[in-house]
């Protein structure tokens, strides 16, 4: 049914309502092993800390040579092993997982996000997590000492995203 047009109203596409549909309810993980320990948790923050800067440094300079401006559109790649870390991407760093693909290697899950951060100042909380997780620092910035550690302990990889 069309609607009538009011004065001021602009002339445009009529867009239907999709029929109400049930959102996907992701299931929790039970509370089982925990992601693979580092043998040294200090290098493997600065391994994550390193690819991120080369990640972000590489996106900043292919973008600004396309013209495009580079605060503007973020991406990064993530690899866990062990542990689903979607929720604390999205809830802990605002980011937005674009992508998520799940894989089973000698039972362990392994899996590959693709997440947009909103701003730089995201990447830069994301950031000091790294640091505190090095350092074993007790304060809690956007997740707490224990999710922290679980959190970057699972993390495997952080590339640029093509």
């Amino acid at each position: 049914m069309a609607i009538e047009k009011g004065t001021g109203d602009l002339d445009h596409i009529e867009f239907q309502r999709e029929p109400t549909r049930q959102p996907e309810i992701r299931r929790r993980p039970p509370f089982g092993a925990s992601p693979p320990r580092p043998t040294n948790r200090a290098t493997h923050a600065q391994a994550i800390t390193d690819e991120a800067s080369n990640a972000v440094s590489e996106i900043t300079q292919s973008r600004q040579a396309s013209g495009v401006d580079p605060t503007m559109l973020l991406v990064l790649e993530f690899d866990s092993v062990g542990k689903d870390l979607r929720d604390q991407l999205e809830d802990r760093f605002g980011a937005i997982v674009v992508d998520e693909q799940r894989a089973k290697v000698n039972d362990v899950n392994h899996y590959r996000y693709i997440a947009q951060f909103r701003d730089r100042a995201a990447v830069q909380q994301f950031q000091q997590e790294i640091d505190h997780y090095r350092n074993e620092n007790p304060i809690t910035i956007a997740l707490p000492q224990g999710g922290r550690r679980d959190f970057f302990d699972a993390l495997q990889h952080t590339l640029r995203e093509q």
